[in-house]
């Protein structure tokens, strides 16, 4: 014989729960995954550090152009030469009531003659001079004001300002000229530190947490000194009258404040929620396929140890029967009727369970398919009490039967007979000397037929009356009990009943003590047996 090395149901079970929790690690390991991305993920900060910066630079661009051209306008307008430009200068400076631009000296540029004047000699070149202007006039800008810086001019930066005559024309352009850190520090200090793009306080808008630097045509400095973490500089290209410059803020992406940064887009959100769902779910499962799993084994053990003792003790009656009636040869015919009735009695009781047994382990793995057929209920009530009278008489116990001459069902009635046995056989074992359990049938108004099995037995709580149904369950109060069992006989009435196209119920004694388990099949028309044919039966 070779051993069975298959898969057995217990094996599959174990197998599928291995995979659940195989599934549940993996998915609980991407959430983690999932979610540690969406924490550490630097992209966001530095999306946001780049609009960070490129916000405050245009704001500071745009402080700057209009100091700028505030300060230009006040400079130039007044003055027609540049005498009167040095003058005006003077008298703002010993005022000290307002801004000046730090000018170390002015020009002119006629634009019809091409003549070039100048109050000083120590800056840049005539030639210089006259290039920047000459560039001035060809931008025509609408403030006509513009800044200039080259690598003509050196260290210096240039104001200029296009003159208009009456006519609208172009006449000349009026210059100053400034050291270039100097004009730097009047135009975007200030502009800077008036500069916030977020809530009061927050340290991203002082100067301690950001680095701005300004930049003239040709790497000019105009303000600021290079940041040490360069790597965070973003050069912004200004426009208007700053044209031609570039401006940039030096701020780490640690620096942003958190309220400005999106840590993650709803689908990333989205992801992870179904991510930490779907283990949830899973892990559910498995908790659930685990505890199923120890329910099981539980009911087993307990299905084990109820098989052996079922079948232990009609065994041994029937060999202790045996045995005396080999040993007491000359009993007496009476002693003789005993032993035999109880071998009868217990062989019955080994046929029950095994029929149990075989019948539950069939519909395990193929349908149950009754051979249906017309049965009379009496002639099953008789069977059944015949098989189960011996039982009765040992516990003490009465059966009782309310005739239904007429009635018939649609059933299997090998099947039905092991039903009704199983009903009968659980009454008796957990019924008390004296019970009397009583067996009837009717019909009702859908047309069916009721077969009913009272007791007066100590009664199913309603809330357990489904669950008895189930393989292996039995009562808590029966768990402890001497009374054993499969666990099985309730299941295999339901797996026939339902075969045979029926249903199966529990309800309350009408006595109000013990149980009424009802079975509801198919009807078939019948006509009462006459006196000489129930004679024969």
């Amino acid at each position: 014989m070779s051993a069975h090395t298959g898969f057995g149901p217990r094996d599959r079970w174990r197998l599928r729960q291995n995979r659940l929790w195989i599934l549940a690690a993996f998915l609980a390991a991407a959430t983690v995954y999932s979610a540690a991305g969406i924490i550490h993920d630097v992209k966001p900060r530095r999306v946001a550090a780049n609009l960070v910066r490129k916000a405050t630079a245009e704001r500071i661009a745009s402080f700057a152009e209009s100091k700028l051209t505030t300060l230009a306008l006040e400079t130039f307008v007044p003055a027609t030469s540049i005498g009167a430009l040095t003058a005006h200068q003077a008298a703002a400076a010993r005022c000290a009531c307002r801004d000046t631009l730090p000018a170390t000296e002015f020009f002119r540029l006629d634009l019809r003659t091409n003549t070039l004047d100048r109050t000083g000699r120590d800056g840049p070149s005539d030639v210089a001079l006259a290039s920047v202007a000459r560039a001035a006039a060809a931008e025509r800008t609408k403030t006509r004001i513009r800044l200039s810086t080259s690598r003509e001019l050196g260290a210096s930066a240039v104001v200029t300002y296009v003159e208009l005559d009456s006519t609208g024309k172009q006449r000349a352009v009026l210059g100053l000229v400034a050291a270039a850190t100097d004009l730097g520090a009047l135009l975007f200090q200030n502009a800077a530190r008036s500069t916030a793009i977020v809530e009061q306080g927050d340290p991203m808008a002082t100067l301690d947490s950001m680095a701005v630097l300004a930049f003239g045509a040709d790497s000019v400095r105009l303000f600021g000194t290079p940041d040490p973490e360069g790597r965070y500089y973003t050069p912004t290209p200004l426009h208007g009258s700053l044209e031609g410059n570039t401006i940039g803020i030096a701020l780490p992406s640690w620096r942003i404040n958190p309220a400005l940064i999106q840590l993650a887009s709803p689908q990333q959100l989205w992801h992870n929620g179904l991510l930490f769902l779907a283990t949830v779910i899973v892990v559910i499962f498995a908790v659930g396929s685990s505890r199923r799993e120890m329910l099981l084994a539980r009911s087993r053990s307990d299905f084990v140890a109820g098989v052996s003792h079922d079948l232990r003790m009609p065994l041994a009656q029937i060999l202790l029967a045996s045995e005396t009636l080999v040993a007491h040869g000359n009993a007496t015919k009476s002693e003789r009727e005993g032993l035999a009735s109880t071998i009868v009695r217990e062989s019955r009781r080994l046929i029950g369970l095994v029929e149990n047994l075989l019948l539950f382990s069939r519909t395990g793995s193929v349908e149950l398919r009754p051979r249906l057929e017309t049965v009379r209920v009496d002639d099953l009530f008789f069977s059944v009490v015949e098989s189960v009278e011996l039982a009765a008489d040992d516990a003490q116990q009465v059966i009782d039967v309310s005739p239904a001459p007429s009635l018939g069902v649609l059933a299997d009635a090998q099947l039905l007979h092991q039903a009704i046995v199983n009903l009968v056989d659980n009454a008796l074992k957990y019924g008390s000397p004296g019970q009397r359990v009583h067996l009837a049938a009717n019909r009702v108004s859908t047309g069916a037929v009721r077969l009913v099995v009272d007791d007066e037995g100590p009664g199913i709580p309603a809330e357990e009356r489904e669950r008895v149904f189930e393989p292996y369950q039995r009562l808590d109060r029966d768990q402890t009990s001497e009374r054993t069992g499969t666990g099985l006989g309730l299941s295999v009435v339901r797996q026939i009943i339902v075969a045979c196209s029926g249903r199966v119920w529990i309800e309350d004694a009408p006595t109000g003590r013990g149980t009424r388990v009802v079975i509801e099949l198919g009807a078939v028309e019948m006509s009462a047996p006459t006196p000489a044919a129930a004679e024969t039966t």
